[in-house]
């Protein structure tokens, strides 16, 4: 049997044709102003659960890079002060040999007291180095400072610290341990430093605390060392969260970003093609006599 093509199908098929290739260029265009092949799920279920999983990847590799970036400026802040405290204690012993010089004046004796003091004033305010408001060396205490400036006692937890987590599977110690650094009451530097400077004020002897001052500074040293143990520790864990990153950006403009020079090769082949198809049904569909009868 032949079938009739009447007026309408033809119009009918030329519209439907239309509104395919004009719904692919606006698909098109769409992924060439985003930058995503994918829009909306039913384009790709697969996809788009990929791009979801990698997308929590991504925001839990983000969370990791701050508290790593965090880690960082709190041992920065430790680290600093504890170089800042041996220096000061290699001071402080520097001016505890000199006493035992015996042609020493009343004067250059009040001029070490002096810079003992001061000596003194630094490393209590080392010791009371705050990183945002926390002291770094009090744990984790919301103390305002680590050490007390009168009695010297320590207003942290001995042995507690503050710890940042890098990875799911690592956490480092981000805080120094003020009470093994510095000692705390009766037992700590400064404490150590006024008995020096009483001695000194009473005409005693006092290199015999050189043994006690090379003891402390032995402390702040082997706290250095695991300072920088932790350090090392979150700058392989930034390197490793900024490699992370790099993959993860990859892996999910491979699943639902677009290349775009090929998109845009692709826009402008699909222009042409619905220009071309217009022209072609505007003849197709010529008006007729009957057109203007109706």
């Amino acid at each position: 049997m032949i079938t009739r093509v009447t007026d309408q199908m033809i119009y009918a098929n030329s519209q439907a044709n239309l509104q395919a290739q004009l719904q692919q260029l606006s698909t098109l265009q769409n992924q060439a102003s985003s930058g995503n092949a994918i829009s909306k799920p039913s384009d790709n279920p697969t996809g788009i659960a990929m791009s979801l999983a990698l997308k929590r990847e991504q925001a839990a590799n983000a969370q990791y890079a701050g508290n790593a970036q965090d880690a960082s400026n709190w041992l920065t802040a430790v680290s600093g002060a504890l170089s800042s405290s041996v220096t000061a204690l290699q001071s402080v012993r520097s001016l505890v040999v000199g006493t035992g010089d015996a042609t020493l004046s009343a004067t250059a004796k009040g001029a070490i007291v002096s810079q003992l003091q001061g000596l003194k004033a630094q490393l209590l305010s080392q010791a009371n180095t705050s990183y945002l408001g926390r002291p770094v060396f009090a744990g984790n205490s919301d103390a305002g400072a680590a050490f007390n400036g009168t009695s010297y006692s320590y207003t942290g937890t001995p042995g507690a610290t503050v710890s940042r987590s890098i990875s799911a599977t690592s956490t480092v110690s981000v805080s120094g341990d003020g009470a093994a650094t510095y000692g705390t009451g009766s037992n700590s530097v400064f404490a150590l430093i006024d008995t020096i400077v009483s001695g000194i004020q009473s005409g005693t002897a006092v290199t015999s605390q050189l043994s006690a001052i090379d003891s402390r500074i032995s402390a702040v040293s082997a706290q250095q060392s695991a300072v920088a143990a932790n350090y090392n520790q979150v700058q392989q864990g930034q390197a490793t969260l900024t490699a992370q990153a790099t993959s993860l950006t990859t892996q999910r403009s491979n699943v639902d970003g677009v290349d775009l020079t090929k998109a845009l090769v692709e826009l402008s082949a699909q222009q042409n093609a619905y220009q071309a198809a217009l022209g072609i049904t505007s003849k197709a569909l010529q008006p007729t006599l009957m057109s203007f009868l109706r």
